[in-house]
């Protein structure tokens, strides 16, 4: 077994280096190589030098990008890999909140040096660069599987890009909507056609997994949603922000931010990527205020009226940046919406809890100007919002897989990474969008969530999604680890990750 890894954040990087000692101690003869984002922390240093596992090369993207800044990029070499790749390049840059940061619309980010120098030229060297790099180090290690532990950022896309095109197969890990699951994806953007399957296809489930999913089919129904799993961690930080003090809370980010402006001042940064500059406690400032005081202000409560529900995005973030590059601007479309809906309703836009905080001064401003539009309030229930809107519409959200399951129509602008079935309907044509919007409103279908559940639970392994991003043990990593091993391995058989024979087709519906 050869893999290549791309770490990325320390957490998902002790699951990675876990998974090298699994296949290690099953076939001493297994190989493993990689690149590595040291985000929050030395990643050699600190983790894949503390046993005997050994990477035949372990390259820093940091470094890497200091080199591809260096190298500029004629034209020619950017047609090569176009011609290459039979595809145009702009959606690695879309992807990167830092390389591609004019498409970041919706949330604030702190400025370091390579924002703050990025231009056209810069950006194609970076990507070329990127490119040419993944070209000459997968030929010179040659692997069975290279494995993502997240879909994000200029040096996945770029990775899942080379892969195809040399016909090495890539799985992505991915937050799976189900509990208990980690879901795993072909590529950085799952085909639907690529798992559709029926239930009466997904035949390895056991008697007890299959009561487990016909309870969380219930919740549903039964109008008890069970909560996502980032929800339990979400709001058990919340609480501990709010027995803080908010003089205490003030001092400390204001205490960070003065060090880290000195340290910009007396120490400038050596690299183009800076750990925490200044304007990174400027944005945890505002979040904390925004998020210990529930603020409220411009916000309003849904009225006695028909309206379609929109529930916002975490931005910057891969549910737009890599599976939906046209859709990052999401004022255009609520704008696109807007024009959209029947008269007869208004469109209620709901932000995202954690976003509160985050946002740009003018973003709810701008949202407001629409006379169609509602601002409600992020602390309004998601779901009695749902129950009470005539159609829900995202970009890829997991609230249309909700509004599903609930019985409630809901259209997908883009492609989400879990399978739509027939009670989704997905529509990225614009000129199409208000037709398509009249036809899903006051429509009612058979439900076929729990076929969709099923099928879903076919593209997971059994493992905790919180694993990804938060520190366990490693006893806890080692049994995550075994988890995603097995499923890479049937994937790599020919089978869904459960084990299941997988279908094809090429319906991507």
């Amino acid at each position: 077994m050869k893999v290549f890894f791309s770490f990325n954040m320390e957490d998902q990087a002790r699951i990675c280096h876990a998974m090298a000692r699994y296949w290690s101690e099953k076939n001493p003869k297994s190989k493993f190589a990689g690149m590595y984002v040291a985000k929050d922390c030395d990643i050699p240093n600190q983790i894949l030098h503390k046993d005997k596992v050994k990477y035949e090369f372990l390259d820093s993207y940091e470094a890497l990008i200091e080199e591809a800044v260096k190298t500029p990029t004629s034209e020619n070499e950017v047609q090569l890999w176009e011609n290459k790749l039979r595809s145009g390049l702009q959606d690695i840059i879309v992807a990167d909140r830092q390389i591609g940061r004019e498409y970041v619309k919706g949330g604030l980010l702190p400025d370091i040096v390579l924002s703050k120098m990025m231009n056209h030229d810069l950006q194609r060297s970076i990507v070329v660069f990127l490119l040419n790099y993944y070209e000459r180090q997968l030929r010179k290690f040659g692997p069975d599987l290279v494995f993502l532990p997240a879909a994000a950022a200029a040096h996945s896309v770029a990775l899942s890009k080379v892969c195809q095109w040399m016909n090495i197969p890539v799985v992505t890990a991915c937050s799976s909507l189900l509990p208990g699951r980690i879901q795993l994806c072909h590529g950085v953007i799952p085909s639907q056609a690529k798992y559709k399957r029926t239930r009466v296809e997904c035949e390895r489930i056991d008697v007890q997994r299959e009561k487990e999913l016909l309870e969380y089919h219930h919740k549903f129904t039964a109008e008890m949603p069970p909560l996502p799993s980032w929800s339990e961690a979400y709001f058990e930080q919340l609480e501990k922000l709010k027995k803080t003090s908010s003089v205490k809370r003030r001092l400390r980010l204001y205490r960070k931010r003065i060090t880290a402006l000195l340290s910009q001042i007396l120490f400038p940064p050596k690299g183009y990527y800076e750990r925490f500059p200044a304007s990174y406690w400027n944005v945890r400032l505002m979040h904390e205020q925004a998020q210990t005081t529930r603020m409220a202000k411009g916000f309003e409560d849904p009225k006695d009226e028909k309206f379609v529900l929109y529930p916002l995005h975490v931005d910057p973030e891969a549910s737009t940046m890599v599976l939906a590059p046209n859709f990052t601007d999401q004022i255009a479309a609520i704008e696109a919406l807007s024009r959209s809906i029947p008269l007869s309703h208004k469109l209620y836009v709901k932000d995202h809890q954690v976003m509160v905080g985050r946002r740009p001064y003018d973003f709810y401003s701008r949202i407001k100007e629409l006379h169609n539009v509602r601002l409600i309030s992020p602390w309004v229930n998601s779901m009695e919002l749902m129950r009470k809107s005539s159609l829900v519409v995202s970009v890829t959200g997991s609230c249309c897989w909700e509004a599903s399951l609930l019985s409630i129509p809901s259209l997908l602008m883009g492609s989400p990474n879990y399978p739509v079935g027939n009670a989704v309907v997905q529509c990225s044509d614009l000129k199409r969008l208000p037709q398509q919007i009249y036809s899903l409103i006051g429509t009612h279908f058979d439900s076929d969530g729990m076929n969709r559940i099923m099928v879903l639970d076919s593209w997971c392994v059994n493992a905790e999604n919180m694993a990804m991003w938060s520190r366990g043990n490693a006893d806890e990593n080692l049994k995550t680890a075994k988890s995603l091993c097995e499923g890479l391995e049937n994937m790599i058989a020919g089978f869904t990750p459960r084990g299941d024979f997988l279908l094809t087709g090429n319906d991507d519906g």
